[in-house]
């Protein structure tokens, strides 16, 4: 008897511990930017505070503290069946994350114009990034669609995750759906991590020929920005 109640009490998740959605949303977003890491090591290669940065970018999107996740990490790790379960959640969705981007990279243009046009999707030629000063001197990141829904009117979606905006180092995008003898513009500026979305309103009578836009950040930012999930719906 007093083992079966020493196990309930152990398995019994407290109030200061992240649940089990909260904490698969937290890791499966860690898991992506140590993936993107990995895949870009030279940048933190002898310059720990960028994944500092990163890190807390990401704890504070979720509104949680370091603390509040090495704690919550600790306990599930005296939880190892709760444990396990959200990590092949996270491995699910990453592993679906994988194959979704190298479908688009394989097929062939028309075929992801097609399915792009079924959709309402525009296919962005970089939907993860990351963008540092050394990389951009000018301060300036471009992107561009490589597909263009051949309808009139609508309303252009753009939404992207950002990490690395800090209160001295705001962020500006540049959106642009360009028209036969129109072009439609939306300058905004960022000043907070998380998700971003914004849209531009074709009129009816208009066909978009081109969409492209552009992130500036000031040159005197030393910090990493990461931009994920970057993309372009038509409504």
């Amino acid at each position: 008897m007093l083992l079966s109640l020493l196990f309930i009490a152990c398995s019994t998740r407290p109030w200061n511990i992240l649940s089990e959605n909260k904490m698969e949303a937290v890791l499966y977003d860690l898991y992506i930017a140590e993936a993107g890491i990995s895949e870009n090591y030279k940048l933190f290669l002898d310059d720990p505070a960028r994944k500092n940065k990163l890190l807390e970018d990401i704890l504070n999107r979720h509104g949680i503290t370091r603390a509040t996740l090495d704690t919550s990490l600790t306990w599930y790790a005296g939880n190892l069946d709760k444990y396990v379960k959200i990590n092949e959640k996270i491995e699910k969705r990453y592993n679906s994350l994988l194959t979704e981007l190298k479908q688009e990279q394989s097929d062939s243009l028309i075929v992801a114009e097609a399915r792009a046009e079924r959709k309402n999707r525009i296919i962005i030629d970089e939907p993860y990034f990351f963008i540092t000063v050394a990389d951009r001197p000018f301060g300036v990141h471009r992107f561009r669609s490589d597909t263009i829904p051949r309808k009139n009117g609508g309303i252009y979606e753009l939404s992207f995750d950002i990490f690395g905006v800090s209160d001295s180092a705001n962020v500006e995008i540049g959106f642009r759906v360009s028209c036969i003898d129109t072009v439609y513009i939306l300058r905004d500026t960022i000043s907070v991590n998380g998700r971003y979305t914004s849209s531009i309103d074709v009129s009816p009578t208009k066909k978009a020929s081109r969409i492209s836009g552009e992130f500036h950040f000031p040159k005197t930012k030393q910090d990493l920005l990461y931009i994920g999930d970057l993309s372009i719906r038509r409504k």
